[in-house]
């Protein structure tokens, strides 16, 4: 039986505290939580930066966070709404910064660095300050260790991300309530400086170790024609060494650049080329045309990893140098073993079919090279 419209009205209003109660009240309650926490989430995700730059006895250190999230800012505001103004905070920062040196500490030599404000900047309208924080140290600084507790000041997600600058590098580090110690080891002095220089020479050097493609090239460059003339191992050899050379620095410096994917596959296929005119070509002839053309190609190959050394952008050329001569060393010293060790071999009668299996091994090394950086 269909019922008179008053009282369907009246059955459906019925419902009405039902569905606020189980569906409306948590829509709004889940809607304000969420708001909520937003909120909190925004206040414990403060960010600070700092650019460091580590000299002989001393370390720069340029700060840059928001003084009204410090938790002394109340205390450098002079009325009650808390708003700092560019008169109080010059006034009032200077007696308050040894909070920051509580929590920004660095050490070096077993010496705590004696800490000073050379300067500092705050902008009214957005609360940002940027200071600079020196430390003395009496002796020249070997390894540096820095202490940032900034979360002390500001709350426990704070983020400090900073960029520590010393000698011919760069490094990026971050500090936070679970990374709050970074240890840094410099080089200065007479002894130091041969230090940097051996770990740059080792940076090159292990660029070509670690090639197993440019060392099955030399060895298939070398391979072949034992009872040649040590002349045409020789220009092979410099025009390798010189043309990686060139193409290294003009790669690293950004004066040429080749697609990284062509470098990969066209240096995979050099060993398949010279590997494959050791077995089909009997007398071979002006090697070091093919080493000229692709030791070209491996400088590009060799310079994709300068990104990855963290070198400075304004001092590079003393570590690329340096680095460009570790490669030259271990080229050279790489295709003297290998020529000292297939001279003595090619006095025993079976040398030929070494080669040619020699040969074959290395193709299918070339092959699976060029799949792998192709595909």
């Amino acid at each position: 039986m269909e019922l008179p419209p008053l009282m369907r009205c009246q059955t459906k209003a019925g419902y009405l505290p039902f569905f606020s109660i189980w569906v409306v009240y948590p829509l709004v309650l889940t809607f304000v939580a969420s708001l909520l926490t937003r909120s909190t989430l925004a206040h414990t995700t403060s960010i600070s930066y700092s650019e460091i730059q580590i000299r002989e006895k001393s370390v720069q250190v340029r700060l840059r966070l928001n003084l009204y999230e410090v938790s002394f800012a109340a205390k450098l505001a002079g009325n009650s709404a808390r708003i700092l103004s560019e008169a109080e905070a010059n006034s009032s920062f200077p007696k308050w910064v040894y909070r920051l040196f509580d929590n920004f500490q660095v050490e070096g030599q077993g010496q705590r660095g004696s800490p000073s404000l050379s300067g500092f900047k705050y902008a009214e309208d957005t609360g940002a300050l940027e200071c600079v924080l020196s430390y003395w140290f009496s002796q020249p600084l070997q390894d540096v260790r820095f202490k940032v507790t900034l979360h002390n000041l500001t709350d426990s997600g704070h983020l400090n991300l900073a960029v520590i600058q010393h000698d011919s590098r760069q490094e990026q580090r971050f500090f936070n309530l679970e990374n709050d110690e970074v240890r840094i080891e410099v080089h200065h002095g007479s002894v130091s400086f041969l230090k940097l220089c051996a770990e740059w020479l080792l940076v090159g050097a292990s660029r070509v170790v670690k090639s197993y493609e440019c060392m099955a090239f030399l060895l298939g460059l070398f391979l072949a024609n034992q009872n040649s003339k040590f002349r045409s191992e020789k220009r092979a050899i410099l025009a390798f060494v010189l043309a990686q050379t060139v193409a290294f620095m003009a790669g690293a410096f950004e004066l040429a650049t080749l697609p990284q994917r062509f470098v990969g596959s066209a240096i995979a296929l050099s060993v398949v080329y010279v590997s494959l005119e050791n077995l089909l070509i009997k007398e071979v002839s002006n090697r070091w045309l093919i080493a000229l053309f692709f030791g070209f190609i491996y400088g590009f190959g060799f310079s994709s990893a300068t990104t990855e050394w963290g070198l400075s952008q304004n001092d590079r050329l003393f570590p690329l140098l340096t680095i460009a001569l570790g490669i030259a060393l271990a080229v050279s010293s790489v295709v003297v073993m290998i020529s000292l060790l297939l001279h003595r071999l090619s006095s025993l009668p079976l040398f030929r079919q070494f080669a040619n299996v020699t040969s074959v091994m290395l193709v299918g090394v070339g092959f699976l090279a060029f799949a792998r950086r192709t595909f």
